[in-house]
This record gives structure tokens, C-alpha cells and sequence, in this order.
């Protein structure tokens, strides 16, 4: 089969159409073998748990390129819907922390360790000698875990039809404290620059309606689990080591770089 029209393009990959129902997500050359056997292994593992993902068919390599297979959705994402209806904004944060806390609920072995990612990702950054090892030492002290932590979880990595809503994009997927994956959203929702900032509605609304969605999504989600806020303010300083190793627009960049600052001199 040949690949179809390109239809989505991601920092680690390129989308395209795959026969009539299917999509195919093929990956840049630098991207390990092992990550992307992980990105698929999850997908299947999250069929089978009950976590409506969608359907990974198998691993292909086209044009000296690997990619996988998965099935098409046709959807829009929870992105696009705040940022066409704000005052929606309680209501979706509360449904999207209840998607996050059932991801976390599930135990997964065999794909990468949470810490071992942090220390590895960590090492990537511009950060000083002393500052990344002062991060990694930290990081090493905090409590393991050995659930399915998603790694990007955002309301653009949730596409909704009309009778469900698909979690998509596991290339950042772990084993680790779901404690860990709450502090790596809320800083995405905190600091990130909004994908769809094109939309119709801007300035002062679309700020209420992120702050909104944000508030509401923690206060569900601790709500659902035995997590706690100051466990989730302690995982702040890796999250924002791990963004802070991304390609990612300069003024989010001194933001993140500014947080780890102060969470090393507290």
C-alpha cells in the first residue's frame, strides 16, 4: 500500500492516511527503535485495559522510515473544543482529569522507567553542570511507582467523536508515579503556547477558560485518586527538566528555566 496524504506533523513524526480507515504515524531516523516498539506495545496494552485508544495495527517500515499503523478517528480534539466553547471549560477539565486518572489507574511493565527518562532527558538540556545534577539527584529521592503515565497528557492528545473520546500520541508513555504526570500537564497548561490560538476566541476569554480548565482538572483528579497537591508540586521540578529538553518557542523556555530556579533555591 502506498501512504496517502500527510494530515498531521509532530516533533518526533509525520501523519499520514493509510487506506480509507486507517492512518499511518511514521517517525524521524533519530528516533530509537526501542521508542517506538514502546509506542505500540502501549497502544495495545491500552485496548486491552479498557483505555479507548485507537487501534494499533502493527509496525511498517516504509522509505527507510519505521512507523505503525493505527486506525482512524474521525474526531475533533478537546483542544478545539475550548477553544471554540470557553465557558465549557469546568465541564471538559472534569471529564479530562477523569481520562487521566483511568490512564494512571493501569499497571504496565516492560517499556521505559519514568526516572531513568528524566535522568536521560535531563542530561539533553542547556542547563549547567550543577544545576542538572542537582535536579537528577533530587529526582532519584522521590517515590517510584509502576503505572501508565502518558509523559504528554493535553487536551490536543484527546479526540472526541460523538459517542467516545480517543487518548492518542504515546510516544512519551512510562512507567512511573502518576504524581509525575498531573505536575508534566499542569505545567503544559500552564506555560504552553495554545496550539489553537488562531481560533475565534482570544485574549481574556481563552486566558479564563485555560485557567478554568486547569483548576478544575486538578481538583478532579485529586479528588479520584490518593494523590495530593503536594505530591504533585513535588514532581514540578523534574516535569519542567523534561519540557525544558524539547524544541519549544523561547519564551516558554526562560519561563520553565525560571521555575527550576526557583524550585532548586527552595
Amino acid at each position: 500500500m502506498v501512504k496517502g496524504e500527510l494530515i498531521g506533523r509532530e516533533r518526533t513524526a509525520d501523519v499520514f492516511l493509510w487506506g480509507e480507515d486507517r492512518i499511518i504515524k511514521l517517525f524521524t531516523k533519530d528516533i530509537p527503535e526501542k521508542s517506538i516498539e514502546d509506542e505500540f506495545k502501549i497502544s495495545c496494552f491500552t485496548n486491552d485495559y479498557g483505555i479507548t485508544t485507537p487501534y494499533a495495527g502493527g509496525i511498517l517500515q516504509i522509505e527507510g522510515r519505521k512507523g505503525i499503523v493505527y486506525e482512524r478517528i474521525n474526531g475533533v480534539s478537546m483542544g478545539w473544543i475550548l477553544t471554540l466553547h470557553p465557558l465549557k471549560a469546568k465541564a471538559e477539565g472534569y471529564k479530562f482529569a477523569k481520562l487521566h486518572y483511568n490512564i494512571n489507574k493501569a499497571t504496565i511493565s516492560g517499556i521505559r522507567n519514568l526516572k531513568e527518562q528524566i535522568i536521560s532527558l535531563t542530561e539533553r538540556t542547556t542547563l549547567s553542570v550543577k544545576e542538572k545534577k542537582e535536579i537528577i539527584e533530587y529526582t532519584r529521592k522521590l517515590s517510584e511507582g509502576n503505572k501508565l503515565c502518558h509523559g504528554d497528557f493535553q487536551p490536543d492528545r484527546v479526540i472526541v467523536t460523538r459517542n467516545n473520546s480517543f487518548i492518542v500520541d504515546w510516544s512519551n508513555g512510562v512507567i512511573g508515579n502518576p504524581a509525575f504526570d498531573v505536575a508534566m500537564t499542569s505545567l503544559i497548561l500552564s506555560y504552553c503556547t495554545p496550539i489553537h490560538k488562531e481560533g475565534p476566541i482570544k485574549g481574556k476569554l481563552l486566558d479564563y477558560s485555560r485557567k478554568t480548565f486547569l483548576k478544575e482538572y486538578i481538583k478532579a483528579y485529586v479528588g479520584f485518586s490518593n494523590i495530593s497537591y503536594e505530591e504533585i508540586e513535588s514532581w514540578m521540578l523534574p516535569a519542567a527538566a523534561v519540557r525544558l529538553s524539547l524544541e519549544l518557542p523561547e519564551k516558554e523556555k526562560k519561563e520553565l528555566y525560571n521555575l527550576i530556579i526557583q524550585k532548586l533555591k527552595n
